[in-house]
């Protein structure tokens, strides 16, 4: 009989060769059924399971719970795959959440990727064992990603709650971390590890003077996430931040003085992607307690103008979406080679002044930088006042395609009338895609339909001089 049938020619490759074919297949965030993929890898023979069972890094980036959850019954070998080799305590007839927290806590050291979106229920039961995780030493850990999920309205949205912890600390040993993100966790800005980062979002309610304090000394940082910063009486001698790297810049939730002081102390790149998302808290207008908020909110939307401009000299738009109504105001732009750009975000519902606010908005956006935007979605609540759009829609030069879901036939009468030759406004505009509208939460698309009345609307697009297109 020939040798070769008895020693095939991938038994002849070394260890070593081996181990690096097995590692480019065993990276769970590069391929969903990667840990299936290495756990039939080690079925084929006695030595290749030997090697793989022998190779702890290995299964430190295959610990997916999803996958475990899944293999259950006779077939199921989390438990081999979560123990040491030299460790035999079986964890089967634990519950799932404390099998997973002993799980985690027992390889943190080996682990290079932990990202966990958790229920609610499960962490405020267990807070007590997340606090202990964040304590321990992770001296692999490269990305530590913890969201907590709770149910609203029918949908999973991350959890602020009140069992916040104490600062994720490692025990000061991170040496390798690069990304950090944990709502449920305070940021602990003096850890050593913190000059390291590279991603971070900072969601614990953290002073202005403690967060610049820390981010001066992160100077390879790319990606920054800032919620809940506030500015603390002695906050007067601030120092100024460069962040020559930054890449993206995600303010959330910050009272709009807070935001334009952080933007008076950063020095970022001017190609930097910037992203404000102002949600409005209630305790803001509590007793007028805040009597300058308006003029702060028009202060700030002037700033980021500002903003955007130089980042559009760096990152030319292409594609922008505009919302302009009294409940939200938001502007956010697509480049061509980046789906990340500018975006700022304003609902304002509770705005005390929203007609005021909304002219600043409409004409700090109103940029000569939008003639080379290509597509743009709208999303208006229109009325016999929206003149003021026209400026607006007068520096759109080089739109092909308007994509809206605004059904009023007023708008559409209005719009043809500049539309007309010769045309005033969107001289290259091509295409109308129309969407279903987005009514109010208490109607139904059927219901908000029915107020809709279709033969004028119909009658508003006889003889358009553009082709309109209805989208499912």
């Amino acid at each position: 009989m020939s040798s070769i049938a008895d020693d095939p020619p991938i038994h002849r490759l070394s260890h070593d060769l081996l181990l690096h074919i097995f590692e480019q297949n065993a990276h769970m965030f590069a391929d969903d059924n990667a840990l299936i993929t290495t756990c039939i890898t080690s079925q084929v023979c006695q030595t290749w399971r030997y090697l793989l069972l022998a190779t702890p890094f290995l299964w430190g980036r295959l610990l997916d719970f999803d996958v475990l959850a899944r293999s259950t019954g006779d077939g199921y070998w989390g438990d081999e795959l979560s123990r040491n080799p030299r460790e035999e305590e079986d964890y089967a007839n634990q519950p799932q959440a404390l099998h997973f927290l002993k799980t985690i806590q027992d390889n943190l050291h080996r682990l290079e990727i932990l990202v966990v979106n958790l229920d609610a229920v499960e962490y405020v039961r267990h807070h007590g064992s997340w606090n202990k995780l964040v304590s321990l030493p992770a001296p692999q850990l490269q990305s530590f990603d913890l969201t907590v999920l709770s149910d609203r309205d029918g949908r999973r949205t991350p959890f602020g709650g009140v069992y916040f912890s104490p600062p994720a600390s490692f025990a000061d040993d991170a040496p390798r971390l690069r990304k950090f993100r944990a709502v449920q966790f305070a940021f602990n800005l003096q850890a050593p590890w913190v000059c390291c980062l590279r991603e971070v979002y900072i969601e614990h309610s953290t002073s202005l003077s403690a967060t610049l304090n820390a981010l001066a000394t992160t100077e390879n940082l790319e990606c920054l996430g800032l919620h809940a910063v506030w500015v603390a009486e002695d906050d007067e001698h601030l120092q100024t931040v460069h962040l020559h790297k930054l890449k993206e810049l995600h303010l959330d939730s910050l009272h709009p003085s807070v935001c334009g002081i952080l933007l008076d102390h950063l020095r970022i790149p001017s190609e930097c992607a910037l992203q404000y998302t102002l949600r409005l808290s209630t305790h803001w207008f509590a007793d007028n307690v805040d009597n300058n908020f308006e003029t702060a909110l028009t202060a700030v939307i002037r700033r980021l103008s500002e903003c955007a401009r130089g980042y559009f000299l760096k990152k030319v738009p292409i594609n922008l979406l505009f919302h302009y109504d009294e409940n939200l105001l938001c502007i956010t732009t697509h480049v061509q080679d980046d789906f990340n750009g500018f975006h700022l975000h304003i609902e304002s519902p509770l705005l005390p002044h929203p007609k005021q606010i909304m002219a600043t908005f409409l004409s700090e956006f109103t940029l000569p930088e939008f003639s080379h935007v290509t597509e743009l979605h709208l999303e208006i609540a229109f009325n016999d006042k929206n003149i003021s759009l026209l400026p607006f829609l007068g520096c759109l030069s080089s739109i092909r395609t308007l994509t809206t879901c605004c059904w009023d036939p007023d708008f559409f009468k209005f719009l043809k009338e500049k539309l007309d030759s010769p045309r005033s406004v969107l001289p290259l505009l091509r295409t109308i895609k129309m969407q279903k509208p987005r009514p109010p939460p208490s109607l139904s698309v059927e219901n908000y339909l029915k107020d809709v009345d279709l033969s004028e609307f119909m009658d508003a697009l006889d003889g358009y001089p553009v082709e309109v297109v209805f989208s499912r």
